[in-house]
């Protein structure tokens, strides 16, 4: 057959075409993402549709048992309050603090104190016997974890209820010994504080500064104040009557003779005044242990005297006296108690008269004090 040519004949348009695919395609896939959507909403009201039928059935229930029963609050104060089978399966599936809305809580706060004051004796107008039920078996019955957890949830606890107990103990503590002993340690750490160094350690522990005003704030934790340490005129006013024996003075008694300018101020204390003081305290203050040194109920006493520069032109001599045996069994400088002090040097004529009046002293005693 010879081959006829063919001359009139119509392409196909190959772009068009995929256009309308993905054209097509996409159509497709934004219906899938339409049905996806509409899905999810759907899920979400059906959610909600289930939330709102439960608080419907337990509103239901309520009213069921307070008002259809004729359960009231009068009524359960005298009969005691109670609680059907299906209540309790339907609120264990949603115990108090998991998932439950304002209004069942406050039905079963009600309940609770309608129950604690049945159990413990209150009725409407006194419900004091059944919080203080509530809060028995809460401190008999509960782990302190558990407490904890839930106590720190409640506002009214952490921001009236602890603070005001807190107050009350804080106030005794500031007024007792206790605190008057650790100001004491506080001003003489180290060495004597001093009135200022004391006062401005004192402000800054307790006190902090409001930017902008002159005025100082109480230092608080969690609304609860910091402990204060005793003011200064209180302390001193405390130190000062202290009984500490007595005194003698060094011009009187031990510059007799002496020319005015050889004369120095200080004071000194009878040694066996201070022995048997200190004696008595170690012995009494159940906090110390006596080394035996192979002399059972003994003391072992040291006295020794130094000097140190002081000032620019004058000097300081100090004797001082402890007890071997005392504390960590060796002479430490924690356990020395001041017994004669001055302003001048150690080889001066009082020194040298005090030297000689605390020998002959010494002579007379034995070399223990039983």
């Amino acid at each position: 057959m010879p081959f006829r040519k063919v001359t009139n004949y119509k392409r196909f348009n190959v772009g068009e075409y995929m256009r309308n695919k993905i054209l097509a395609w996409e159509g497709n896939m934004s219906k899938q993402k339409k049905a996806k959507c509409v899905s999810k909403k759907l899920k979400r009201l059906d959610d909600k549709v289930k939330k709102l039928v439960n608080e419907v059935e337990e509103l239901d229930s309520i009213r069921t048992e307070f008002i259809e029963g004729g359960s009231r609050q009068e009524e359960q104060e005298e009969k005691g309050f109670s609680i059907g089978m299906k209540a309790v399966v339907r609120r264990r599936n949603k115990p108090t603090g998991q998932a439950c809305v304002e209004s069942t809580g406050r039905t079963r706060r009600m309940e609770t104190m309608l129950a604690a004051n049945a159990i413990h004796g209150g009725n409407k107008d006194d419900t004091k016997p059944g919080a203080i039920g509530m809060l028995e078996t809460l401190e008999n019955k509960c782990k302190v974890g558990d407490i904890v957890k839930g106590l720190e949830k409640c506002s009214k606890f952490k921001s009236k209820v602890f603070p005001k107990i807190y107050k009350e103990y804080l106030k005794k503590f500031e007024r007792s010994d206790e605190n008057m002993l650790r100001s004491i340690a506080v001003y003489y750490g180290k060495g004597v504080m001093g009135k200022e160094k004391y006062r401005r350690v004192y402000k800054a522990s307790s006190y902090e500064q409001i930017c902008g005003s002159k005025r100082a704030k109480r230092v608080s934790v969690a609304k609860c104040p910091t402990t204060r340490l005793v003011p200064y005129d209180r302390l001193m006013q405390y130190i000062k009557s202290i009984d500490i024996g007595k005194l003698f003075s060094i011009r009187e008694h031990l510059c007799n003779g002496l020319d005015e300018c050889e004369k120095v101020n200080g004071f000194y204390r009878d040694i066996e005044d201070i022995l048997v003081r200190l004696a008595e305290f170690y012995l009494n203050i159940g906090k110390y242990k006596l080394f035996n040194f192979n002399q059972p109920n003994s003391f072992h006493v040291a006295i020794g005297g130094d000097g140190a520069p002081f000032g620019k032109d004058d000097s300081a001599c100090s004797w001082l006296v402890s007890f071997l045996n005392i504390g960590h069994g060796m002479l430490s400088r924690n356990e020395n108690f001041l017994l004669f002090g001055a302003n001048f040097s150690e080889n001066c004529l009082p020194v040298i008269a005090y030297s000689n009046h605390s020998t002959k002293k010494q002579s007379f005693y034995k070399k223990t004090i039983i």
